[in-house]
């Protein structure tokens, strides 16, 4: 159904012709018609009615997908370079299809679910986007936004005519690898903004007071993600063994060398070469420091009161 006459105009006369429709089923019989997916009647049909406008206006599906999801539009348009956030300060222009989140403060986290909602830009004027909508309070009407209103994620751009098609080329491997990168970190840049939930307080302490998770940047982050070769440091972190004195970190060494010295340490490890074999784990240094610090408190007290 695609011709090289469809225009926003088109697109427009067609939106204002199904102002006042109170039922999707007319769109969501033609969604299920040109891609044999079979939506049931009665779901939300705001993107079937975007598809079915757009299909009659001749829009090519390179321009314009037929989608039931808004988060799958609004990635789709995102991969093409084609997507403009509301922050990014875009002013829509007619025929723009605007995209809704319900819930802007879930953006970039776990819980963020993608776009909700979409329609059509009719016009903007004086800050104020106005806009055609199929399923706005279960029926086809217009409605208006201030450009800043945080509940608008942003908009997609079809390309009318195909004008454009020569200037904006398929993206290559590289630009396509770009645009993901740039969401995975924006997702973990979410991440660190949310303090950790309470039923991990304990294992996040204990992880930080073992050092199991510090790697070679030092301190312990909840937020970050983990690459295979940090993985294998967390292993070694929680493995770690300390053999041989030199090996005992400063904190720990003083109190050691000292136990060695009153033999308490001997015990069942083995002296090879005049040097004490510890074998020990991080828990095991942190228990002798421990023992070490009672030790000292109870001679203290009893010399002090003799």
């Amino acid at each position: 159904m695609a011709n090289e006459n469809n225009t926003p105009e088109r697109v427009l006369e067609l939106a204002r012709g199904e102002l006042g429709a109170t039922s999707g089923d007319k769109y969501i019989r033609y969604y299920n018609g040109i891609t044999g997916i079979g939506l049931p009647y009665g779901v939300a049909w705001c993107a079937a009615w975007v598809t079915w406008v757009m299909r009659h206006a001749g829009v090519p599906v390179d321009s314009v997908l037929n989608y039931k999801g808004c988060a799958t539009a609004s990635d789709w348009f995102e991969a093409r370079g084609r997507f403009r956030s509301r922050k990014s300060g875009y002013v829509p222009k007619p025929g723009d299809i605007i995209m809704y989140e319900w819930n802007p403060e879930d953006e970039g986290t776990p819980y963020d679910d993608g776009d909700d909602h979409t329609g059509i830009v009719e016009y903007v004027e004086d800050g104020i986007v106005h806009t055609i909508e199929g399923n706005n309070g279960g029926q086809c009407r217009r409605d208006w936004w201030s450009l800043s209103n945080s509940y608008i994620s942003g908009y997609c751009v079809p390309l009318y005519n195909m004008e454009n098609k020569k200037e904006e080329p398929d993206l290559t491997e590289a630009e396509a690898r770009k645009i993901a990168r740039g969401e995975i970190e924006k997702y973990f840049a979410g991440l660190a903004e949310k303090p950790a939930p309470g039923w991990a307080k304990e294992a996040l302490d204990y992880a930080r007071e073992e050092g199991i998770l510090n790697g070679d940047e030092g301190g312990l982050r909840p937020e970050s993600y983990v690459k295979r070769d940090e993985l294998a440091q967390v292993e070694l972190n929680r493995e770690r063994r300390y053999r041989e004195i030199e090996d005992v970190p400063d904190w720990a060494r003083d109190a050691v060398q000292e136990l060695i010295g009153l033999g308490v340490i001997l015990g069942t490890e083995a002296i090879q070469d005049g040097k004490v074999t510890l074998n020990m784990s991080e828990a095991q240094l942190r228990g002798l420091v421990f023992m070490k610090r009672y030790v000292d408190t109870r001679l203290g007290g009893k010399e002090g009161g003799r």
